[in-house]
């Protein structure tokens, strides 16, 4: 026994007409979707809190900036001290190196020299074995004076990196203060205040 089915095809108005539903329903899905759609705000600050900050030392300082800049500015020049110090320290060290290498040649060539003119007796060779001692000596010198420089401009170095850390604190404090006035314009400084015991006094 076998099973026949039929499909009844709708007419052209039909047609038509399930399409257009069809459209409609799509367009309808469509625009939910896209209002229900988060938008993207814009970034935060960009028109009503704007960051007119403008950077240390392009602007005029006020009253209350003029003496921790003052200070930066002494610390800045006893970085430059210690800078020429330390520039100092390295070109003699670099004399102390040449020297040393200097009397390393030397002590060289005496000893050959030494060992030519005298293979067995040595006695005759006084003069000769004073000045290599005399040399040697240097020598033990120039290695103390040279781990002595080293040191210093170590210690140079220490105290020129505390010095720029004491500076940018201050810029950070000087920062946080320009920041806590944008921030927070309603706090009135203390000492904007004025003593009223003082200005009644001033009346009478």
């Amino acid at each position: 026994m076998a099973l026949t089915i039929a499909f009844e095809m709708p007419g052209g108005a039909e047609v038509v007409i399930a399409v257009l539903v069809i459209v409609a329903s799509l367009c309808g899905i469509w625009k939910f979707f896209l209002h229900n759609t988060p938008k993207k705000s814009d970034p935060v600050c960009v028109d009503r809190f704007t960051d007119y900050l403008p950077p240390l030392g392009h602007r005029a300082f006020k009253e209350s900036e003029l003496v921790p800049r003052r200070e930066q500015e002494l610390l800045k020049r006893q970085i430059d001290g210690i800078e020429r110090n330390r520039q100092a320290a390295f070109a003699e060290v670099g004399r102390i190196y040449a020297r040393r290498v200097q009397i390393d040649k030397t002590l060289d060539e005496l000893v050959d020299a030494l060992k030519k003119e005298f293979p067995h007796d040595f006695g005759p060779a006084i003069p000769l074995k004073r000045k290599i001692r005399d040399l040697s000596n240097e020598m033990e010198q120039c290695y103390g004076m040279a781990d002595d420089i080293c040191h210093q401009m170590h210690q140079m170095m220490v105290q020129r990196l505390s010095l720029r850390r004491k500076i940018d604190r201050i810029d950070m404090q000087m920062e946080s203060a320009r920041l806590a006035e944008i921030m927070h314009p309603h706090i009135i400084p203390t000492e904007a205040l004025g003593d009223p015991d003082r200005e009644e006094k001033k009346r009478e």
